[in-house]
């Protein structure tokens, strides 16, 4: 799970760089979701778990929340682009630098020409974040090499 550190981090930094839909790949239980929501009511959230146990149990905690949509899938194969969203956070799921390198490329080159679109890495090591090209880091806390969180903005 995100550390609440990190979560209060990206709590200050969304507070001053407003967004309007965020999206969670690899929601897990929804811990992201249920701190950030508390905060900026008016924001739509998807979350995105590929597990079913996890999912079911995020389903049901948000099932009354209308700005909350968890979704069963695969996100490496869902099309990012019908949920609008400007936030994306990623707690580290991949299973290898290539494929995040990979994955991550194909959405900055989907989003290309959208305005305001923020990425949140929280456990990446940092120097795999910094071969993505078309991304600005705009905010980093780093307790090691693989912990910590980054921020970064599309070019």
């Amino acid at each position: 799970p995100t550390p609440f550190y990190f979560l209060s981090h990206i709590k200050n930094y969304l507070q001053i760089n407003r967004f309007n839909r965020f999206i969670d790949l690899g929601c897990g239980s929804g811990r992201v979701i249920f701190f950030l929501s508390r905060f900026f009511k008016n924001k739509k959230y998807v979350g995105v778990e590929y597990y079913s146990k996890q999912y079911n149990f995020t389903k049901n905690l948000f099932k009354s929340k209308k700005n909350i949509t968890i979704l069963n899938k695969d996100f490496t194969y869902i099309n990012f682009l019908k949920y609008n969203a400007d936030c994306y956070f990623f707690n580290n799921p991949f299973k290898s630098e290539r494929v995040f390198i990979s994955f991550i490329t194909k959405l900055i080159s989907r989003l290309k020409g959208k305005k305001n679109i923020t990425f949140i890495f929280v456990n990446f090591h940092h120097s795999s974040l910094l071969k993505i090209n078309d991304l600005t880091e705009v905010s980093s806390l780093h307790l090691s090499p693989n912990k910590g969180l980054s921020i970064y903005k599309l070019n």
